[in-house]
């Protein structure tokens, strides 16, 4: 992830980078464009049921995270996005629950990540995920 959050950096920033360069080892699968990629309509519920959308984020940079309350990895993760989303409110952090994560386990999990700055947001159909597999 230290990897994305730099290319991130580097973007957001305007330096002249090379991001097709950090396309290595866990970044294999980073996908770049030469101009922005249309994504799906996909409904996001958040904790309350409420409906939101990738479209709430647009003009900002986001860094988009599939994940899980069963994830391993994502204990560890989570934590960093959190870090990231409160040093940068400029950009955002998008967490998305995918598959049958419950409100209740997505907030205990939040609870035992020490997860304070970012949404709950699930993609129950995992329409979303399902795009960049």
């Amino acid at each position: 992830m230290v990897v994305l959050y730099t290319a991130l950096i580097l973007g957001a920033n305007g330096a002249a980078a090379d991001v097709a360069a950090l396309r290595d080892g866990d970044m294999k699968k980073l996908a770049l464009h030469d101009t922005p990629v249309a994504l799906p309509d996909a409904v996001l519920l958040d904790a309350t049921d409420a409906e939101h959308s990738l479209a709430d984020y647009k003009g900002k940079w986001v860094v988009l995270n599939f994940w899980a309350t069963w994830c391993a990895p994502c204990r560890h993760e989570m934590p960093s996005l959190d870090r990231l989303q409160a040093a940068m409110p400029e950009i955002a952090v998008v967490p998305v629950a995918t598959g049958r994560n419950s409100v209740t386990g997505i907030e205990k999990f939040f609870t035992e990540a020490g997860v304070q700055s970012l949404p709950i947001l699930r993609d129950r159909r995992r329409t979303l995920r399902g795009v960049w597999r």
